[in-house]
């Protein structure tokens, strides 16, 4: 009788024991949260998508001359990826904190208008450049705790440009006074080749407009973005301006996961 007894106990024993060790593993309910939801919550959102606008270029002078005449029309298109850090909140989705990152792949054309003549004697000829460019950035969100204004950002960074196509090959300028009577830029010739690379300086301003699943989970995102770009390189070996653009796009990135 006193060894049932002493099971009794000891299986009672272990009962309550292992129900205490499982109490403890369990979620808390009403206004706390299980470890795994908020693990879920610290992730960080990444998003890849589309980007297109307009860009109206300028160009320093050269040396030589005024051979610059106004600002001209180019457009610019490609691929856009980025990554938002953090949470503005502990109650706040992931994605909506202070920082963030990316990068674009895209095609850009500058054009300028000038008055030089160009290589088949057309007059105030004007200069378009293509290039590929891969903007990287970091993007400061200076209200991300305000509901409205979360996704406003402020972004700096380096842009690697790369040429792809120019017209024309040569501009010349004539009936100067000076130093010079007439001088020619050549963007094909062997010693003033047009450069092939440039690092410009880019900084600009934009707004994402969230679209939301029934869940109020953010899928995809709409934006609108204002840059401007400084060159740093002359464009070729006897010709010492810079192109600097300002850029206006529109984007449109999905939700691909978070980290």
């Amino acid at each position: 009788m006193k060894k049932i007894v002493s099971l009794l106990l000891l299986s009672m024993l272990c009962t309550q024991m292992f129900a205490q060790r499982g109490g403890a593993s369990q979620p808390r309910r009403g206004g706390g949260r299980s470890a795994e939801f908020a693990t879920a919550e610290k992730k960080h959102n990444f998003y890849l998508g589309v980007k297109a606008g307009l860009a109206i270029s300028t160009m320093t002078q050269p040396n030589e001359c005024d051979l610059y005449d106004g600002a001209g029309m180019g457009f610019s298109g490609g691929l856009v990826a980025k990554a938002r850090f953090g949470k503005a909140s502990d109650d706040a989705p992931a994605g909506t904190g202070l920082f963030g990152v990316g990068l674009e792949l895209k095609y850009k054309q500058n054009t300028v208008k000038t008055i030089g003549v160009d290589e088949s004697g057309s007059k105030d000829a004007k200069l378009s450049m293509g290039y590929f460019e891969v903007p990287v950035f970091v993007q400061f969100h200076p209200f991300y705790k305000s509901d409205a204004m979360n996704t406003f950002y402020i972004e700096l960074g380096p842009d690697f440009a790369g040429t792809l196509s120019r017209c024309p090959k040569s501009l010349t300028v004539s009936n100067l006074t000076g130093d010079y009577s007439s001088v020619a830029y050549n963007l094909d010739n062997n010693g003033s080749k047009l450069k092939g690379f440039d690092v410009r300086v880019m900084a600009g301003i934009g707004y994402d407009f969230p679209i939301r699943n029934a869940n109020q989970e953010t899928k995809s995102l709409l934006g609108i973005n204002a840059r401007y770009y400084v060159g740093t390189s002359k464009l070729a070996g006897n010709f010492d301006s810079k192109m600097n653009s300002l850029e206006i796009s529109l984007s449109w990135m999905f939700s691909i996961g978070k980290l």
